[in-house]
């Protein structure tokens, strides 16, 4: 049985890993955003893909290679946050940390963990953002810019109900109080939360970004921390202690070891269900796919003959190629799209042998030509004559008569 497996080549594993990332992409933006019926219908439609390739639909095949277009850039355009911070990641890690957020001191972590915990116990609302890798401008609306240091007396001002802006968020850059009375973008997806805005704020930015935002709930008098697509209610100061520490390293740590490490430890069930629908779709793609011979009359084009020379009327006209393929590869193949290419740049004159080979035929990628008859041309050059420029008689000058 293992026998009648494809053999699985380096191409093939490069081919399976760059479509397994394409399908985690899609899958991991679906999850995100709670899309539920979303993602079934692309499970659907990657399953009805699947058939129409096992059991070469062609009318299907060509509808959905249009479709797949149309969808991939509608994706871009809703999730195009997503898209922007995605690519801001993979740039740094091929180009390294164009800014490597600095740790706060330890004198501000126990700042913000004594100021968080007594305006919860004074059920004061609050939203801090603490900043890391990820920029943050285009993520965020208004606000003013202070570049104050955190102290305890400025962030109770700032969140004071007597002020304007106590319903925004502060912004924490490198230990600093950038800005405050910011906006963030609320969560689109809501449904295992049912708290207020200020929870769905934090969502919503630690959901497009990998900054850490602290939540006070005015309500509750609780201390929460959204990290991802988590919110996590803290209960002792110690602990959000820890947690600031771990995201300083994080903030210290290279962009690709950060990005090894989430490779094997986050999401790893969503990660192997894009890797088995990837093998899945290659097996499926390449297993029992029998090839098909084909042939085909083609035209003869004749290039590149030198000015000096012309072509005899008597001329090969078409080709007898055959071609060898799949079926949905024959089913794809537009008509007219067959040339036999000659190159007479160096011919000579009188009659000359000019050989038809592979690379003579113009043909898709996915066919091979299989035979070729004739597998020779004959050219009947003749040399064009140039008639030389007709000497013209010299007139004699009439006399002058001198006086």
């Amino acid at each position: 049985m293992l026998d009648d497996l494809p053999r699985l080549t380096l191409i093939d594993a490069a081919d399976i890993g760059i479509f397994a990332l394409a399908v985690y992409a899609i899958l991991a933006l679906a999850v995100r955003h709670g899309s539920k019926r979303g993602l079934i219908a692309i499970l659907l439609l990657g399953a009805v893909y699947l058939a129409a390739q096992r059991w070469q639909m062609p009318l299907s095949l060509i509808a959905f290679r249009i479709g797949f277009t149309a969808i991939i850039v509608s994706l871009v355009i809703v999730y195009q946050e997503d898209v922007r911070t995605a690519a801001e990641r993979v740039g740094r890690w091929l180009f390294g940390d164009t800014r490597r957020a600095a740790s706060a001191p330890n004198s501000v972590n126990d700042t913000l963990v004594r100021a968080v915990f007594r305006m919860a116990d004074q059920k004061t609302g609050a939203l801090i953002v603490i900043r890391g890798r990820d920029a943050l401008e285009r993520m965020i609306d208004g606000g003013i810019e202070i570049g104050a240091a955190v102290s305890e007396p400025l962030i109770y001002s700032l969140f004071d109900s007597a002020s304007p802006g106590h319903d925004g968020a502060v912004i924490l850059e490198d230990g600093r109080i950038a800005r405050f009375a910011a906006h963030l973008p609320l969560a689109k997806s809501t449904e295992k939360y049912h708290f207020g805005t200020r929870h769905h704020a934090a969502l919503g930015l630690a959901g497009c970004s990998d900054a850490l935002v602290l939540v006070v709930s005015e309500e509750r008098g609780v201390v929460s921390v959204a990290k991802g697509d988590t919110l996590t209610e803290v209960s002792d100061s110690g602990t959000l202690s820890r947690q600031l520490r771990e995201f300083d390293d994080y903030c210290r740590q290279n962009e690709r070891v950060v990005t090894v490490r989430r490779l094997f430890r986050e999401r790893l069930t969503l990660k192997f269900v894009a890797v088995a629908i990837a093998v899945s779709c290659w097996l499926l793609t390449t297993h029992n796919s029998a090839d098909v011979y084909r042939t085909f009359l083609v035209p003869v084009q004749y290039r590149n003959v030198p000015k000096n020379f012309r072509l005899a009327e008597t001329l090969t006209q078409d080709v007898r190629v055959t071609l060898v393929g799949s079926e949905g590869a024959f089913a794809l193949l537009p008509p007219g799209s067959l040339d036999v290419m000659i190159d007479l740049s160096g011919v000579a004159g009188g009659n000359q042998i000019f050989p038809v080979n592979e690379e003579s035929v113009k043909r898709p990628d996915n066919l091979r030509v299989s035979a070729i008859e004739p597998r020779w041309i004959r050219v009947a050059a003749v040399p064009v004559e140039t008639k030389p420029a007709a000497n013209k008689p010299a007139t004699a000058k009439p006399p002058t008569n001198k006086p």
